[in-house]
């Protein structure tokens, strides 16, 4: 398959167009991810159906999509909440943001991680992604069953947040 056939398979899958050229070898993908925090300083945690690991709220950023709207379409997708992606916390990847799935792909993700606020959480529709989804405090983590990933990430926002309100 060339290129100019992966641009026609946007509307059904940059990835998927992307794995019929290249297989389940590994692929470096550009993600997004939203931290969420209550008022209680919790962060939200999904829980994967694929899995069942805990991890922020995020994922692939579509072709000609930037990291805020695919942040914001993303957990409209899995959560129904409506967000505004409001601070950059970093850019995380590297060898612990690789990821092998069970059909055997391959990948390493570089990701945007945002604070988010909720600006709507009145449309509970959600995609079916998620099992579950819950506000995890900082002590909470170690307990969770997550990727290194996902761990990084949630560290990175608790100290974000830590930070924003000294």
């Amino acid at each position: 398959m060339e290129i100019s056939e992966i641009r026609r398979n946007v509307s059904t899958g940059y990835v998927a167009g992307l794995r019929q050229v290249i297989g389940t070898r590994l692929a470096l993908l550009p993600a997004a991810a939203g931290a969420v925090f209550d008022a209680d300083g919790r962060l939200l945690l999904g829980r994967q159906r694929d899995g069942g690991l805990w991890d922020l709220v995020g994922g692939c950023i579509e072709v000609d999509e930037s990291p805020n709207v695919a942040v914001t379409r993303e957990m409209a997708e899995e959560t129904g909440l409506k967000v505004a992606a409001r601070s950059l916390i970093g850019c995380y990847g590297g060898p612990e943001f690789r990821v092998t799935y069970s059909n055997g792909d391959h990948a390493a993700f570089v990701v945007s991680l945002f604070h988010c606020e909720i600006l709507d959480a009145s449309d509970p529709t959600r995609d079916g992604e998620l099992i579950d989804l819950a506000y995890i405090a900082l002590d909470g983590l170690p307990a969770l069953h997550m990727r290194p990933s996902g761990a990084r990430l949630a560290k990175e926002a608790f100290r974000w947040a830590n930070a924003a309100t000294e």
